[in-house]
C-alpha cells in the first residue's frame, strides 16, 4: 500500500508539474528585450500591449499545439486577436517559455524572434 501510495505522490505532483502548462507560465508582465518601454501584459485570457506607460493593443490570447509532420516533436503557439478588430490576429511560435524569459517567433511576413523577460 505504502508504494502506490508513494507511485500516486509521484504521479499527482509530475502532473502538477504539467499543469504549469504555457497558459500559466505566460500570466504576467513581460519586458521586450530591445524596447525599455515596451511591455506585454498577459492576464485572464487578455494580452495588454503597452508602450510608454500607454496601451496600445488588447488582445485575446490562445495557446495551442501541434506535432511535426512527423508526429514526434510538440510545437506550442500562441495566437492574439485583436478586440476591436477580431480578423485582425498575429500568430507565433513559442520557443522557449519558462518563469523569466519568453522567446516568441512572429510567423507572418517577416519571420523574427522577439525575447521577453518576467517582471
Amino acid at each position: 500500500m505504502k508504494t502506490f501510495a508513494f507511485i500516486l505522490t509521484i504521479t499527482a505532483n509530475y502532473c502538477l508539474l504539467i499543469a504549469q502548462s504555457n497558459d500559466e507560465l505566460i500570466q504576467g508582465e513581460w519586458n521586450s528585450k530591445g524596447c525599455e518601454t515596451c511591455k506585454w501584459i498577459f492576464k485572464d485570457g487578455i494580452c495588454s500591449k503597452i508602450h510608454d506607460g500607454d496601451v496600445y493593443g488588447k488582445y485575446k490570447y490562445i495557446i495551442t499545439e501541434g506535432k511535426s509532420l512527423n508526429g514526434k516533436l510538440t510545437h506550442h503557439f500562441l495566437t492574439l486577436t485583436d478586440i476591436s478588430n477580431p480578423k485582425e490576429s498575429y500568430e507565433y511560435e513559442i520557443n522557449g517559455l519558462s518563469e523569466k524569459r519568453m522567446a516568441l517567433e512572429y510567423l507572418k511576413g517577416t519571420r523574427r524572434l522577439q525575447y521577453f523577460t518576467k517582471e
